[in-house]
């Protein structure tokens, strides 16, 4: 791998460049147009039509025009069409990056020995796939390259590898292909479909279209709503209201008063309400020293009594509490401060906003759910992460019950960035993870 090459080229994909005859130069992908230039550049058309073509020599054109490609480089990779060219010295590879925000590497030697047991091929007419949940993209094989990833599936000897394994390994161990020959105790209890399915279903390193895109729209009707009866002799019970006792009338109305609101007022949230939130719904209320571990309880249900979930409290306005990010913690029920990059906090903030409806909705607290999923897996095989997501959402039901009798506004978030949150909080993937989040507020009936 120290002795390898390897030179890395965009390449654009599905775009389209349009020189009109007043000088300007217009930008589309897919038929949309993403960039328009009214007074370009000496050069810069050229520049564009021999990129678009593959090839253009960076080293030979203008600063300027090499600040548009730049950018354009960046908006075409948060539109997935862009991949990249690495021409080594005896072959040559694609890869596809799974993030708007990444870059070629730094290319020097990886500390890494053997291919990641997450890793996976996807076959295709003239290539295979390989993908990895944890890898920064994916790379396209030639047909004839598949049998070499045998030779790198176990730990292997850098020094013996022959040309092409070499090149290989130095390609996989610059993308997140590779991993050490001695993996944590975390790293273990991951298994391979749970690692997979967070990655493809959480933002951060998943490259597939995520959320309400309608995608069936065009192809065929909505699924009826309400299932048909499956015989024509239902059975009659009538209600006996002798049976409603005033707690069962309690309970009743929140429940059918439960709904997902994303409109917030004007006061904040006061730590004595996010408090009062967290210690009712999700704080442990006892533990047991079980057979084999430590049992916990706390007012939702969790598989084994383990409760492997966390909570972080992402404050934007509250009332007693400066803007920061805060660990909850479950057994004291204090909160703690922690040292989080702006940039990190803000992103964090500003995705949480954009799912707000209206400019005037300003995000008040994001409750980020983690999971210590080791403490899972250590007792469960091949259902750690269901059960993990079946806890998230006792969890969340709870907090909205509890947020409806505090007469706050709240709603399950479907999407998350763990990747953001990983970078933000500095924790492992493999040791803890977010898998969802939950946005809190004061109700905008509640008077200033």
């Amino acid at each position: 791998m120290k002795d390898a090459k390897a030179k890395w080229l965009a390449a654009p994909q599905q775009v389209a460049l349009l020189r009109a005859l007043d000088g300007s130069v217009r930008v589309s992908v897919r038929d949309i147009e993403i960039m328009s230039i009214a007074a370009a550049p000496p050069g810069l058309a050229d520049a564009l039509h021999r990129w678009f073509a593959g090839e253009l020599d960076i080293a030979a054109i203008s600063v300027s025009n090499l600040a548009v490609i730049q950018y354009l480089t960046s908006v075409l990779q948060k539109l997935k069409a862009i991949e990249y060219r690495i021409h080594l010295e005896h072959s040559e590879l694609t890869f596809i990056p799974n993030l708007a925000e990444w870059s070629p590497p730094i290319l020097e030697k990886a500390a890494c020995c053997r291919l990641s047991p997450f890793a996976f091929l996807k076959p295709g007419s003239s290539c295979f796939t390989l993908e990895c949940p944890d890898a920064e993209g994916k790379i396209l094989l030639p047909l004839r390259w598949a049998p070499l990833l045998a030779g790198l599936s176990d730990v292997f000897d850098e020094s013996k590898l022959d040309v092409h394994h070499r090149e290989l390994a130095f390609v996989l161990g610059q993308t997140g292909f590779l991993v050490g020959e001695n993996q944590s105790a975390a790293h273990m209890s991951w298994e391979f479909h749970d690692r997979l399915f967070h990655q493809a279903s959480r933002g951060g390193k998943s490259a597939a279209n995520l959320g309400a895109t309608y995608r069936f729209a065009k192809s065929f009707p909505a699924p009826d709503a309400i299932k048909l009866p499956m015989s024509c002799d239902p059975i009659v019970v009538e209600a006996n209201s002798s049976e409603e006792t005033q707690a069962l009338l309690d309970l009743r109305n929140i429940l059918f008063n439960r709904r997902s609101s994303r409109k917030f007022g004007n006061r904040p949230l006061s730590v004595t309400q996010l408090r009062r939130l967290l210690c009712e719904a999700v704080s442990n209320t006892k533990s047991q020293i079980g057979e084999h571990e430590t049992l916990l309880f706390r007012p939702y249900p969790s598989g084994g009594a383990i409760h492997e979930l966390e909570f972080y409290a992402i404050v934007a306005r509250c009332d007693g509490l400066e803007r920061g990010m805060y660990h909850f913690h479950t057994q004291t029920q204090n909160f703690h401060r922690l040292e989080v990059d702006a940039a990190h906090f803000d992103a964090l903030v500003r995705k949480a906003q954009q799912t707000l409806p209206e400019p005037q909705n300003i995000l008040q607290v994001l409750i980020v759910i983690s999971s210590r999923l080791p403490r899972l897996s250590w007792k469960y095989e091949g259902i750690a992460y269901r059960i993990t997501l079946l806890n998230a959402g006792a969890a969340i039901q709870t907090l909205y019950l509890v947020a409806s009798a505090l007469n706050l506004n709240c709603t399950a978030l479907g999407l998350g960035d763990s990747e953001l949150f990983s970078r933000a909080t500095g924790l492992d993937t493999f040791e803890e993870v977010s898998v969802a989040e939950f946005v809190v507020g004061t109700s905008p009936d509640v008077p200033d």
